[in-house]
Order: structure tokens, then C-alpha cells, then sequence
């Protein structure tokens, strides 16, 4: 995504108060289009800046740009926006090399997120422990081998309790218990305590 800059004083410069709505409109809308395009010498083709509007007569917005100064003619159907550049309109090469800087992140996280860590940096923590065999594709299968899996028959053993548990939080109660609601005091026992008692 590409930006324009407009200084706070852009609607009052005094070749815009000579312009119609729809000239300023066009010309705003070719600004954006060096912006968008990255064309930082304003110049483009006369294809490209005769449609970079709706307006009705393009020829005519392109010729009343160039009557006030704020568009120059050059040579092979060429036009240039006469003051352009980053002060004007443009991003600064600080701000793109950031931009383009956060689109690679962006990119590297994607990748990194879906298990890809080619896009990875060397340094990075997801490198520490895949072993890789660069080039052929085969990294192995993917499991970790230094991982203990205990058998079944060394599993802890559980013990079901045939107290009775709450009806509300599932909790064993005492095993003479006749109430099947313990006693815990919070509105969801309360209600199912009231809800027996009718």
C-alpha cells in the first residue's frame, strides 16, 4: 500500500482556484498514481494520465493543468507533475525501506507460522532445532525422536471413587451423604438447592 502526502495548505494554492472540481480531481488523482507507482520524476505516459479520473474530458483537465503550471508536457505523449517529490507528495525512502521492510516480516511470519522456516533468519530459535539437510527437501519425519513414550502398562492407576459427587460441580461428597448437592456456597448450588426444596 502506497501513501500521498497533502500539506494542510494544498486546497489553497492559487493555480488550484483557477481549476474546475473535476481538474483538481484529476490532478489529485495523478499525483496519487506516481505516488502508487513509485514514479518519484512525476513524469508518466499521456495513456496513463489521461485516465487516472472519471473526468469527462481528460484531454481538457490535462490541458488546464498545464495552463496554471502545475503539469509539463514532455517529449513522446510524456507528461510531468510539475512539483512532486517527497517533500510535496511522496513517501520519504525512510518510510519505504520500512514499509518494505514490514511486508517481509509479514511474509516470514506467514511462512513460519504454516511450519516453512526457509524464510526464516539464521539466528532465529526455529533453526536451533531442526536439523536440515539443505537442498534435497527430506528434513525426516518431522517427529522428535528424543521424546520417552511410556507404555501403557506403566501408566499411573486411577482410582473411581464410588462416593457420590455433586450434581452441580461433579465434586465427591461424603459417601453417607442423602443430599446429592454439596455444600459449596455459590448462587449455582443455591439454585439447584431450591430448585430440590419445591
Amino acid at each position: 500500500m502506497s501513501w500521498t502526502k497533502l500539506g494542510d495548505e494544498w486546497c489553497q494554492m492559487t493555480a488550484l482556484e483557477e481549476l474546475s472540481h473535476e481538474d483538481r480531481w484529476h490532478y489529485l488523482c495523478m499525483i496519487q498514481f506516481c505516488s502508487r507507482t513509485d514514479k518519484r520524476d512525476g513524469v508518466m505516459r499521456g495513456v496513463d494520465a489521461r485516465r487516472q479520473s472519471d473526468h469527462s474530458d481528460p484531454a481538457s483537465a490535462l490541458a488546464h493543468l498545464t495552463d496554471v503550471g502545475l503539469l509539463a508536457i514532455e517529449p513522446g505523449d510524456k507528461y510531468r507533475i510539475a512539483r512532486i517529490d517527497e517533500d510535496d507528495h511522496l513517501p520519504s525512502e525512510s518510510v519505504r525501506r520500512r514499509t518494505e521492510g514490514n511486508k517481509k516480516r509479514q511474509q516470514r511470519k506467514r511462512a513460519h507460522d504454516k511450519g516453512d522456516h526457509s524464510l526464516c533468519r539464521e539466528d532465529a530459535d526455529c533453526h536451533a532445532s531442526v536439523t536440515r539437510d539443505v537442498g534435497t527437501g527430506r528434513d525426516g519425519t518431522g517427529r522428535d525422536n528424543t521424546r520417552k513414550i511410556t507404555p501403557t502398562n506403566e501408566w499411573p492407576v486411577v482410582h473411581i471413587s464410588k462416593a457420590p459427587v455433586c450434581d452441580v460441580c461433579l465434586m465427591p461428597m461424603l459417601k453417607d451423604s442423602v443430599l446429592t448437592i454439596c455444600e459449596t456456597d455459590d448462587e449455582a448450588h443455591d439454585d439447584a438447592r431450591m430448585r430440590t426444596a419445591s
